[in-house]
């Protein structure tokens, strides 16, 4: 793939599809205490092969962060690789 700018709105494509299962984090809004352990709450997000999700941010490493929450403009739950992902040109009104 060619390098994109480090600018959403000069990417080819907003939606994708996963090309393989991934599993992302989203955090809760508040801090708290797991064991002896103490920092942000996290929600653990797991996606299949398939699921629709959209570019909210593109690196300028090349990769982008994805969300399943397509209402979104920012917040990704993980980075994934281009390669990762295929176009989704068929877009359900969001």
């Amino acid at each position: 793939m060619e390098w994109v700018p480090h600018d959403r709105q000069t990417w080819k494509f907003r939606y994708a599809r996963l090309k393989k299962d991934v599993t992302g984090l989203r955090y809760l809004g508040r801090w708290g205490k797991v064991g002896n352990l103490e920092g942000p709450m996290m929600e653990t997000i797991p996606l299949s092969a398939g699921t629709l999700v959209k570019i909210v941010m593109v690196s300028r490493f090349g990769d982008v962060g994805i969300t399943e929450r397509l209402e979104d403009e920012y917040g990704y739950i993980i980075r994934v690789e281009l390669a990762d992902l295929e176009e989704e040109k068929d877009i359900p009104c969001v």
